[in-house]
This record gives C-alpha cells, structure tokens and sequence, in this order.
C-alpha cells in the first residue's frame, strides 16, 4: 500500500532528525515527537495496516514503561538516567509501528546501545545519547513489518 510506505518513510525521517539532534546536541526536541505521535496514531486509524488497539496500548504502554525506567534508574544512580526525549521518541515509534516495531527498538535499541559502550568506552557519567540506537532498532522493525 502506498500510504503505508509513506506513513512509514515519514516515520524513517523523524527517525533520522532525531537521532542526529540527539548525537549533537543530546535532546529530543518535542517539536519532532509529540505532533507526529498523533499522526501515527490518526494514520492508523485511517489505513487500518495495523489493528489501532495494537498501535495504541502499545504506545501507551511503552511511554508508562520507558518513564518507568527513568524513574526508577534516575533515583538508583542519583543522576537523570534517561531523558524525556527518550520516552516521547519510544511513542512515536510505537504510534506508527505498534508491538512488533516497538518490541524491535526496544530490544534492538539496548543491543547496539550496549555494543556501542563496549566498542566506544565512556565514563559511568558520561551521557549517552539512547535515540539512536531506538531509531537504528526501529529501522530494522520497520523493515520486518
């Protein structure tokens, strides 16, 4: 379907934008995330190329857990362990992907982000930028869909 191919290349932009900003400039602006998680959901709704409820729980859902995370890491290292940015950037890929593209940022996203502390060391309070690497795990998502 073409609107799904542009619905996802849309999303692929915004993947893109984000994570450079977020390797320069270490944020996520709300400007690129929370707009677009509207459309993703309105796409949906309107292409029916993934049950809505899928798409919805699961952007819901993704956002409760990546604050979650935050949360719960932020008071265990005494310092911000992930950013707001990180938990809008998760939505927005759920808003247009549901579980599976999700599920694959998620996993995927840890993965690379892993290699690439192992591969490139840094100092335990040294800021890693974690968009790219869920922008990387969604790509991959994306393209298993």
């Amino acid at each position: 379907n073409i609107f799904t191919a542009i619905k996802f290349m849309i999303l692929t932009a915004l993947l893109v934008a984000n994570s450079f900003i977020d390797l320069k400039e270490k944020v996520i602006f709300d400007s690129l995330t929370i707009p677009w998680i509207g459309v993703g959901l309105v796409s949906t709704l309107l292409l029916k190329d993934i049950p809505f409820l899928n798409v919805f729980l699961t952007t819901v859902i993704s956002g409760f857990l990546f604050w979650i995370l935050r949360v719960t890491f932020s008071k265990i290292l005494k310092r911000e362990a992930m950013g707001e940015g990180d938990i809008l950037l998760i939505m927005l890929i759920s808003s247009f992907t549901g579980f599976k593209g999700a599920y694959f940022s998620m996993l995927l996203g840890s993965i690379f982000g892993l290699l690439g502390h192992i591969i490139f060391p840094t100092k335990i309070r040294d800021e890693i930028p974690f968009g790219p690497f869920l922008s990387l795990g969604a790509f991959i998502g994306i393209l298993t869909l």
